[in-house]
């Protein structure tokens, strides 16, 4: 029973051995710490995207705050009902 377990190994060592490509680096230039609605001109996207999709930053920092409200509300009635 030994031998066929080294043998399994020795394929699968084999087999990944040769499925290995040569690592390829790429350099990412620095994002910006917060996005805003005027740092998306600094991206290079298609003016008509960035004015179809120039509210979402606000509506999501909006839906964070309302989220994040109600969550400590519930924390603080768990602490008072519990």
């Amino acid at each position: 029973m030994k031998k066929k377990k080294s043998r399994r190994r020795i394929k699968h060592k084999v087999a990944t051995r040769s499925q290995t490509s040569p690592r390829v680096t790429t350099i990412v230039s620095p994002t910006p710490k917060r996005m805003t609605a005027t740092g998306l001109a600094e991206l290079n996207i298609p003016s008509m995207q960035r004015d179809k999709y120039k509210h979402v930053l606000a509506d999501l920092r909006r839906i964070g705050v309302i989220a994040g409200s109600l969550f400590l509300i519930l924390v603080v009635l768990s602490f008072i009902l519990g």
